[in-house]
């Protein structure tokens, strides 16, 4: 969700580490197959949720965090992350999947108020539910500028489970925390690390690499292949 200077921090699923304490280190893979190693700075008493940060000279992106949107019934949604193995799909495996928000309570256990109708798989909890925020045709009010109809994904909420019937089985409805929610919930800890506020979207690296106004950091950008 953003990083400082050499530090990256990242939310997941507070069950993902299970019964570590803060301030334990723990041990991330990001998505170039490199190992770091991080420190668990948090983990919520009121959401299923962990504030972990780790230290690296390589670039990563951050997700992309609009203060002013959030989550509605109806709106499409992507779930990026990756799956452990299963007896059909015998190892990992980076899954992007598509549905659309189903609703948005007011309150419920664990602080899972997001449902969505994407699919997922075991693995999959602390992965990123994204948006595309638009005027209603995916464009943005910029007057002349070329990337008017340039759109980069918008966290919206992290995924950490399915909906389980009392009885057994699952619905196929999935659950997700809101980031609003996480970033209240996680602000003081938040600030102690410099970080009080988020770019917009104009001023990320992930949108400037994609945009056509800013070609030579495009071509400079580490994800390019040689």
């Amino acid at each position: 969700i953003a990083n400082k200077n050499d530090f990256y921090y990242l939310l997941t699923s507070g069950h993902i580490v299970g019964g570590l304490s803060e301030g334990i280190s723990v041990d991330i893979q990001t998505i170039d197959k490199q190992f770091h190693s991080g420190i668990l700075l948090k983990k919520s008493n009121n959401f299923d949720a962990a504030l972990i940060r780790f230290k690296s000279k390589r670039f990563y992106y951050t997700s992309i965090i609009r203060p002013d949107f959030k989550s509605y019934k109806g709106l499409q949604v992507e779930l990026i992350g990756f799956s452990l193995p299963s007896n059909a799909v015998p190892q990992a495996s980076l899954r992007k999947t598509v549905g659309r928000i189903i609703g948005v309570l007011d309150k419920n256990i664990d602080g899972y108020k997001v449902l969505y109708s994407n699919a997922t798989n075991i693995g999959m909890s602390g992965s990123g539910l994204f948006a595309y925020p638009g005027d209603g045709a995916g464009l943005r009010n910029w007057g002349n500028n070329p990337c008017i109809t340039y759109r980069t994904p918008h966290l919206v909420a992290i995924h950490g489970r399915g909906e389980e019937y009392f009885t057994g089985g699952k619905s196929g409805v999935n659950l997700g925390i809101s980031i609003h929610d996480l970033i209240s919930e996680f602000k003081l800890i938040l600030s102690k690390e410099n970080i009080d506020s988020f770019p917009k979207e104009e001023e990320t690296r992930i949108w400037k690499d994609g945009c056509s106004i800013y070609p030579s950091v495009r071509e400079n950008s580490p994800y390019n292949s040689p």
